[in-house]
C-alpha cells in the first residue's frame, strides 16, 4: 500500500516540480550563491543589486539560460550543469577564455573585486578563485581541477537540500492522499492481521505492481492498484465502515495518516524495491567474485556504480597534530609497519564459502522469502570459536539448514543485525561521501589501535548511496594491517565469501574509497562492528 500511495504522491510532486521548474530554479539559486557568496536571503537581497557583470553574464549565458538573470525566472534552461561546463563558463566570463594562459589568468584574478555580501564575502567566486590560484601554484590545469572539486562540493550540498525539500513535499502530499482516500496504516494492519482472505487477495495485487515511471504511468498504475486493493477488502475510502466514528477511532486514523505520510517520504522507488525484496530479498552482502558457475559469481547482483563526481581523498592518520587541533590535507611519511593477529583464515575460518539460501515463511500467502548469505553470522560465529579456542567444524560444503551449525550461523546473523552498530549501514548510506570518508578515517585509526592489541575485529562495509541498495553492504573480520611509508593502509581480512584465504581492503591517501582485492567497485567506507562473544554450542559438527 505504501508503494501505491507513494506512486500517487510522486506523480503529484513530479507535476509540481515540472510546472514550477523547481530543479532548474534550485540550480540557478546554487549558481547565484556560488558566484556571489549569497547563501542566505539577506545576503541575496544585497547581491542582487550589486552583482558583478561577470556573474550576470555567466547566469545569462545562452548555453544555460535566456534573458537577463532574475530570481526564480522561468527561462533558466537547464536543471543539471556538468562540472566541466561550469569550469568552462567561469574561465569564459571571469578568466579571459577557456584556453587562456597562466599570465592572463593571473592578471584577471589580480584585478577582481570580490562582491561584498556581509558575512559571506569570503565565499564569492572571486575570493575562491584567488585562493585556488595560489593553492594551484599558478598552474591553469590544476586550477581547473580544483575549481571543479569546489563546484562538486557545492552541488553535493545543494543536492542534499533538494532531496530534503522533496521528502517534505512527499510527506505533505502523502498525508493529503491518505486523508482524501482514508488510507490509514493502523486500520490496514489490523485488517491484514485478522483476515487471511484479504492477505491472500492483496498478495496477488502486490505481484502485479509496476515499477515507478513517468507522471502518467504512476497515476495509472496507482489508480488501478488502489481499485484492486479496495476490491479485495482493504479498508480504503470514506464510503464504508472504515470511516472513524469515535474519538479513539479518529486518533487512530490521524496516527495512521501521519504514518502513511512518513512512509511516503521515502519515495516510490524505495517501496518498489522493498516489495521486490519481499519475494526475493537480499539482506546479506553480495558475493564479489568466484569461479565461473559458482554461487559466488551468481549472487553478485548489480553493484552500486561509482560516484558521479570526483570525491574527496580519505585522510589517513594517525597524526600527532590532531591532538593539538592541527590537521593537514595529507599525512606525512610514516614508518612502514605490519601487524597481524593470531587469526588465520585457513585455520580459524570456516572451510566453505558464504553460499547460503535462507528461506523464510512469507507473512502473506503460502510462498517463502529467499535471502542469500549469512556474512554477519559467519563473522560472529568464527570469532566465537576463535575466542573459545575451539576448532571450526571440518565441514567443506555449505551445511543444510537443519544442522546445528547452520542454525547457529543464522542465529548469529540475527545478532549482527540487532547490534546497535548495525544502524550505521543505514545512516552512513544516507550521508554524503565527504562525511563517510571522514568517519572512515577515524575508524581506521581505532581499528589499527585494536589490531595492535591482537584483537580480530568485525567490520561493516558500506557500499550503498541509497536505501534501496543497502543490501550491498557486507561484514568481514579484520585480522591485521600493513602501513606503507606513503601512508597507504592495507587491512587484512577474513572474507567469508572466500574460504581459506586472506583478503585485503586498501586505503590510499588521495584516492577514493576502500578498494577490495575481491570486488570490482570500491566500498564507500567501513566501521568497526560491535561484537559480544557467545559460547558456541558443543554439537556444531553434527549433520
Amino acid at each position: 500500500m505504501m508503494l501505491l500511495v507513494s506512486l500517487l504522491a510522486s506523480a503529484v510532486v513530479e507535476g509540481i516540480s515540472g510546472i514550477f521548474r523547481l530543479r532548474a530554479s534550485m540550480l540557478e539559486r546554487a549558481l547565484f550563491a556560488t558566484l556571489t557568496g549569497a547563501w542566505n536571503w539577506r545576503a541575496h537581497k544585497a547581491a542582487v543589486t550589486t552583482m558583478p557583470a561577470a556573474a550576470s553574464n555567466l547566469l545569462s549565458d545562452p548555453t544555460i539560460a535566456t534573458g537577463s538573470p532574475r530570481w526564480l525566472r522561468k527561462d533558466f534552461r537547464v536543471s543539471y550543469l556538468p562540472t566541466e561546463q561550469f569550469v568552462d563558463l567561469v574561465f569564459t566570463h571571469y578568466l579571459g577564455g577557456v584556453r587562456t594562459h597562466a599570465a592572463t589568468v593571473h592578471g584577471q584574478i589580480g584585478a577582481m573585486q570580490p562582491l561584498k555580501t556581509g558575512t559571506n564575502d569570503k565565499a564569492s567566486i572571486e575570493t575562491v578563485l584567488e585562493r585556488l590560484w595560489e593553492d594551484a601554484g599558478h598552474d591553469v590545469g590544476v586550477l581547473r581541477t580544483r575549481l571543479g572539486r569546489h563546484y562538486d562540493d557545492t552541488m553535493n550540498r545543494v543536492s542534499g537540500w533538494y532531496r530534503r525539500r522533496t521528502r517534505w513535499m512527499l510527506f505533505a502530499t502523502g498525508i493529503v492522499v491518505a486523508v482524501g482516500l482514508n488510507i490509514g496504516l493502523l486500520s490496514m494492519v489490523r485488517t491484514l492481521w485478522s483476515d487471511s482472505t484479504v492477505r491472500v487477495g492483496l498478495e496477488s495485487v502486490a505481484r502485479q505492481s509496476q515499477p515507478p515511471g513517468d507522471l502518467t504511468t504512476n497515476l495509472a498504475n496507482a489508480g488501478t492498484a488502489l481499485r484492486h486493493a479496495s476490491g479485495e477488502g482493504l479498508p480504503i475510502g470514506w464510503g464504508n465502515h472504515s470511516a472513524p466514528s469515535t474519538a479513539g477511532g479518529w486518533i487512530a486514523a490521524i496516527v495512521g495518516w501521519l504514518a502513511v505520510g512518513a512512509g511516503v517520504s521515502f519515495g516510490a522507488p524505495f517501496w518498489f524495491d522493498v516489495l521486490g525484496r519481499f519475494v526475493n530479498l537480499r539482506l546479506a552482502g553480495p558475493h564479489s567474485g568466484g569461479a565461473p558457475g559458482s554461487r559466488a559469481g551468481q549472487n553478485q547482483g548489480p553493484a552500486p556504480g561509482p560516484a558521479p563526481n570526483p570525491l574527496p581523498p580519505l585522510i589517513l592518520p594517525p597524526s600527532d597534530d590532531e591532538a593539538s587541533g592541527r590537521t593537514t590535507a595529507t599525512p606525512g611519511p610514516t614508518t612502514p609497519s605490519l601487524v597481524m593477529t593470531a587469526f588465520e583464515p585457513n585455520v580459524h575460518g570456516f572451510h566453505f564459502d558464504n553460499d547460503f539460501d535462507n528461506q523464510f515463511p512469507q507473512p502473506f500467502g503460502s510462498t517463502t522469502i529467499t535471502t542469500f548469505g549469512r556474512c554477519g553470522g559467519m563473522v560472529y560465529a568464527g570469532l566465537d570459536l576463535y575466542k573459545a579456542a575451539r576448532p571450526v567444524p571440518e565441514v567443506s560444503d555449505v551445511p543444510v539448514d537443519t544442522s546445528p551449525l547452520a542454525r547457529y550461523l543464522l542465529a548469529r546473523l540475527f545478532d549482527s543485525w540487532a547490534n546497535p552498530s548495525a544502524v550505521r549501514f543505514l545512516t552512513w548510506t544516507l550521508e554524503d561521501d565527504a562525511t563517510v570518508t571522514k568517519r572512515t578515517a577515524r575508524e581506521i585509526r581505532l581499528l589499527c589501535a585494536r589490531l595492535d592489541q591482537g584483537e580480530p575485529t568485525p567490520l561493516g562495509l558500506v557500499a550503498a548511496r541509497t536505501l534501496e541498495d543497502v543490501g550491498h553492504g557486507h561484514q568481514v573480520l579484520a585480522i591485521g594491517y600493513e602501513r606503507t611509508a606513503e601512508g597507504t593502509v592495507v587491512v587484512h581480512t577474513w572474507d567469508n565469501n572466500h574460504a581459506g584465504v586472506v583478503t585485503t581492503l586498501t586505503v590510499t591517501p588521495g584516492e577514493y574509497g576502500i578498494v577490495s582485492n575481491r570486488r570490482s567497485n570500491p566500498y564507500r567506507g567501513f566501521f568497526m562492528h560491535t561484537y559480544t562473544p557467545q559460547s558456541p554450542p558443543e554439537n556444531l559438527a553434527a549433520i
